[in-house]
């Protein structure tokens, strides 16, 4: 797309053996690795739309080898990811440099949201002004720049299944500019469920309401949410893929924005509630199962858990303020517990994390689940899910027991088990069966098989 002597450091991708993750936490990657992932994503970066259809159709490139290369992956491994991305993948759409001045212009910016058509005008208005100001001072101007442009931006890195904020964690956790433009132009072309209306209801409801002298526990929220008529029944079968548009934001759009207002982060409470977003994320994901039927988890369910590991990332920036982190968090949750409206709010129970006992996986500790993850075919979600799933074994250690216990419903060896559930429900099955959606309706149910030895 550049001349290589105009080519902008900020449409470089320059990986760095001293900055693999922050989970597991590896201090040295297997020869030649950071080097191949470098030209797979700047490859990706040069040629590739972040959109690969029109709709819900997103890139994992960015996602797969980052997450691969963060639990230790080969050269022969992220090749391998990479191509199980390739097939589909579309070409950029071409540049329009009048389009790009323009979008110098607030509502010139403002204007062009949701046009994917547009990504790579806005992916190289982002780098230019990364190039200009640094892409710290970039995401705080966009997203938390408390205007309606930012506030658009912010609603939207949380759209399109968590897409956006997945790729912007990824481009701050690895210190990577050109994968936080990339993040930007995604959130800023990516279509919108109207999360941003939803936020806005939710965080006026709290301010009203002022803050409680005792918040409340997310689980209990979660609990409270299929307890409601209005909530468990907002989202239809018949809505399709427009269930939380049509069914949750609309049929129960006072109701849902009423419950999620009343979770509330602290400055000194953002690390706990964080924690507690994770594991409760993760108690859904694996909580959400039928009596009698094989263990699935849910395709929409586990992006509420593969995005969390970013909270962690983001709370954890020194140049993010602290009022930024209390709200992303406290968004992060709020959609959470819209998601889960929007899937049909499932009964949940952590027995089925508990009792799992596993098939292939029985035995494996965290580090052969990594190493065998990273040797096999998938577009990227089993090892997303499973890296989160460590990083809140990980940030909940210090609560699951005394006096926050309860508001952690997945502690202990469930952490492992759950991520064991994860490879042994999607190995060497196809993307149709990998993941059941829309968990809390019978029907897709119907689609897998009945229970066996435990699993």
């Amino acid at each position: 797309m550049y001349p290589t002597a105009k080519r902008p450091v900020a449409s470089q991708v320059s990986l760095s053996s001293s900055c693999l993750g922050i989970c597991p936490g590896i201090r040295t990657s297997p020869p030649g690795a950071v080097d191949t992932a470098t030209r797979l994503l700047q490859r990706n970066h040069d040629e590739h739309h972040i959109f690969w259809r029109d709709f819900a159709g997103h890139n994992h490139t960015v996602h797969n080898v980052l997450t691969r290369l963060a639990l230790g992956a080969t050269s022969d491994d992220l090749e391998l990811g990479f191509g199980d991305n390739l097939p589909g993948q579309r070409p950029l759409p071409p540049v329009d440099e009048e389009v790009i001045r323009d979008m110098a212009t607030d509502d010139g910016f403002y204007n062009r949201l949701g046009n994917m058509n547009h990504y790579t005008n806005y992916m190289v208005f982002f780098e230019g002004e990364i190039e200009r100001k640094g892409w710290r001072e970039v995401v705080n101007q966009y997203c938390f720049g408390r205007d309606r442009n930012s506030d658009a931006m912010l609603a939207r890195m949380f759209d399109g299944a968590f897409h956006p904020i997945i790729h912007l964690g990824l481009g701050a956790e690895f210190d990577q500019p050109s994968i936080i433009a990339e993040a930007l132009a995604q959130a800023a072309t990516d279509a919108s469920f109207n999360v941003l209306t939803f936020f806005h209801n939710a965080e006026k409801m709290a301010a009203e309401a002022g803050f409680p002298e005792k918040t409340r526990p997310l689980v209990e929220l979660f609990h409270e949410a299929r307890a409601n008529e209005t909530i468990r029944h907002a989202a239809h079968w018949d809505d399709l893929q427009f269930k939380m548009k049509n069914g949750v934001f609309k049929r129960s759009e006072h109701e849902i924005a009423a419950l999620t207002a009343q979770f509330r982060v602290e400055p000194d409470t953002l690390e706990r509630r964080t924690a507690e977003m994770i594991s409760c994320c993760a108690y859904f994901s694996g909580g959400a199962q039928r009596e009698g039927k094989a263990r699935k988890i849910d395709f929409f369910y586990m992006h509420n858990v593969t995005s969390s590991i970013f909270l962690t990332v983001l709370i954890q920036q020194p140049w993010i303020r602290m009022e930024d982190k209390v709200r992303l968090v406290e968004w992060k949750s709020r959609l959470d517990l819209a998601w889960y409206a929007t899937c049909g709010t499932p009964e949940l129970n952590a027995k089925y994390i508990k009792d799992y006992r596993g098939q292939q996986s029985a035995s494996w500790d965290w580090n052969k689940l990594f190493s065998v993850i990273n040797s096999t075919h998938d577009d990227g979600h089993v090892a997303k899910y499973v890296r989160a799933l460590k990083n809140g074994e990980q940030v909940s250690k210090l609560y699951e027991e005394g006096e926050w216990a309860d508001a952690f419903p997945v502690k202990g060896d469930m952490w492992l088990k759950l991520s064991r559930m994860a490879f042994d429900s999607t190995v060497n099955l196809p993307p149709e069966q990998k993941w059941i959606v829309f968990a809390g309706f019978d029907k897709p149910w119907e689609n897998f098989p009945s229970q066996t030895n435990g699993a």
